[in-house]
């Protein structure tokens, strides 16, 4: 599912102001044939990870951590 443009804003500013941050796809072993390129490209993904809880996060989950980061804030 490809994100809404508002969640790809949203996820950019949280981004921004580290409250997440991305975690880059491992790097392919060296003398990897073309075909375990591929194969390691289509298992291994970047993913962000809330900095404050250490979980993985998505597109779908940004509004929810801004509400929480803001009630954390407001603490």
């Amino acid at each position: 599912m490809m994100p809404a443009d508002g969640q790809l804003d949203l996820m950019s500013r949280l981004r921004d102001l580290r409250v997440v941050q991305l975690v880059p796809l491992p790097a392919v072993p060296r003398n990897t044939s073309i075909w375990g390129q591929l194969g390691h490209a289509l298992r291994n993904t970047g993913h962000y990870v809330h900095v404050r809880t250490d979980r993985q996060v998505d597109f779908d989950d940004a509004p929810s951590i801004w509400l929480e980061e803001w009630k954390y804030a407001d603490q």
